[in-house]
């Protein structure tokens, strides 16, 4: 893959922009003055900047090619890219820098000049900072001349992503874990049982279904005899995730994510089935269980904090009653709407600055994710 050469740009170092200045200057003294070695210093100026320009505008006979070694990676994991240059001239190449961006990282990486017929590679280390779907670049290849006076910046085609998904906290190593959640996680249990349902033994009626009946107790009777079954409700565990902007910042708000995303995934961990909502009109989150981690990142990566018309408040998601034990994780602000009775809820406060301040209500405030994760063990 080789340079795009219709973009570039083209800028002066510090020391360019001292030249240009001196030949102006250089220039308008002679006007005033005419003085002629004024005008021999204009001139020489003028000239070292054209051949500047020159030297910086050959071009970079290079392909080169880059790739993330991760298209998918947790939040504040590394992000490493490769990068493959290849000389496919007969002479040898001239160094230059190539130049790239992820997030609010910009790295440089200083290329050799490389034989002909040869290649090398490099490496750029990247930060993750946020969840999404973000590109990497574009990327830009550097000549500078051999004076140091003029840049000129050519841009890489082809474009890269990475997605960046919430980093998830180990909570099951910890013995005090949320008592809701392992009380549900025993009844959840007992439910897997396709007997857990059986109620009591009664006499076949035309319509039941021949495979209930209890053979045993028929046998002993004389008498069909049916099993009878309730439905008995598999206990759901639901995790909202406040996304008003006014309840945390964009830095907490990440923390925030990471932290519904860590008690999910424990909760999922232990056998429940997870319902995760969110306060986002546009993202309400899963209406059924979540049954494994991959689907609590794909609902909460592309999640963003709400505002105005674009919000929904916390008591409008169960309109419907409520059946489960519910957890709010929130900002240190949070939460921005609140139940009437909030017996059934937990609340959570993430950020800078976070404190318990809902009376009667059991709460747990941290500075952030992995604060969060040290605290969860004394939370029950």
């Amino acid at each position: 893959m080789g340079f795009n050469r219709l973009t570039r740009l083209t800028r002066f170092t510090p020391s360019g922009l001292g030249v240009l200045a001196g030949a102006m200057a250089s220039f308008v003294g002679w006007q005033l003055w005419h003085y002629q070695e004024l005008a021999v210093l204009a001139v020489l100026g003028t000239g070292v900047l054209i051949v500047a320009l020159l030297d910086a505008r050959r071009k970079v006979q290079l392909g080169i090619l880059r790739r993330p070694l991760a298209h998918r990676i947790a939040r504040g994991d590394e992000l490493v890219v490769q990068y493959e240059f290849a000389n496919a001239t007969t002479r040898r190449s001239i160094s230059a820098t190539v130049i790239d961006r992820f997030q609010a990282d910009l790295e440089e990486f200083r290329i050799p000049s490389i034989p002909a017929q040869r290649r090398d590679s490099g490496q750029m280390t990247f930060q993750s900072r946020r969840r999404g779907e973000h590109p990497v670049g574009p990327a830009r290849v550097r000549r500078t001349d051999g004076f140091g006076l003029i840049n000129v910046e050519r841009t890489v085609p082809g474009e890269v992503s990475v997605l960046v998904h919430p980093r998830i906290y180990d909570l099951s190593a910890h013995s005090g874990a949320l008592r809701i959640i392992t009380d549900d996680a025993t009844v959840r249990r007992r439910t897997t049982d396709p007997h857990a349902g059986f109620q009591s033994l009664r006499n076949y009626v035309d319509g039941d279904d021949p495979r209930l009946i209890h053979w045993p107790t028929t046998a002993r009777t004389g008498t069909l005899m049916v099993r009878e079954f309730v439905e008995v409700r598999r206990p759901e565990f639901v995790v909202v995730i406040d996304t008003a902007v006014g309840s945390a910042s964009d830095e907490d708000f990440e923390e925030v994510v990471d932290v519904g995303a860590s008690i999910a995934a424990f909760a999922l961990g232990v056998g429940i089935g997870v319902v995760l909502r969110t306060t986002a009109r546009d993202r309400p989150g899963s209406l059924r269980p979540i049954t494994s981690a991959a689907s609590v990142l794909d609902v909460l990566t592309p999640l963003q904090q709400s505002d105005g018309p674009d919000a929904v408040s916390i008591p409008s998601l169960f309109t419907k009653g409520l059946h489960s034990s519910v957890v709010i994780v929130t900002g240190p602000k949070g939460p921005s709407t609140t139940p009437g009775d909030m017996r059934h809820f937990r609340v959570v406060r993430i950020g800078h600055g976070a404190a318990l301040s809902t009376p009667g209500v059991r709460s747990l405030s941290a500075e952030n994710a992995a604060d969060f994760a040290v605290k969860w063990a004394r939370w029950v």
